[in-house]
């Protein structure tokens, strides 16, 4: 089975150099990110379903052809959710 959580976090610290980005599970959903730029955090929660993508290069594809990185800067404190299927935003995590 792939893991494509290098491939997410070398994207992001790519496209966020200056943040400081931390990750950890995501019980039942797959993995969150949480990356905090000039007093502002964005959180990204990846689905299992992407995590483990076939191949490498479609999950790199996907992230570049989806502007990641435009999508969280863009997010307005809702929370950025990628899958397989796209980007969708939702208002919070459910506690």
């Amino acid at each position: 089975m792939s893991d494509h959580r290098p491939i997410v976090d070398q994207y992001l610290r790519a496209a966020f150099p200056e943040a400081s980005i931390a990750d950890h599970d995501d019980p039942g959903h797959g993995r969150l990110w949480s990356i905090q730029r000039h007093r502002a955090v964005m959180v990204l929660r990846v689905s299992e379903h992407f995590l483990t993508a076939p191949s490498e290069e479609e999950a790199r594809t996907l992230l570049q052809r989806l502007d990641l990185a435009k999508a969280l800067r863009e997010s307005a404190g809702r929370v950025v959710v990628l899958s397989r299927h796209g980007l969708r935003y939702v208002p919070a995590i459910p506690t």
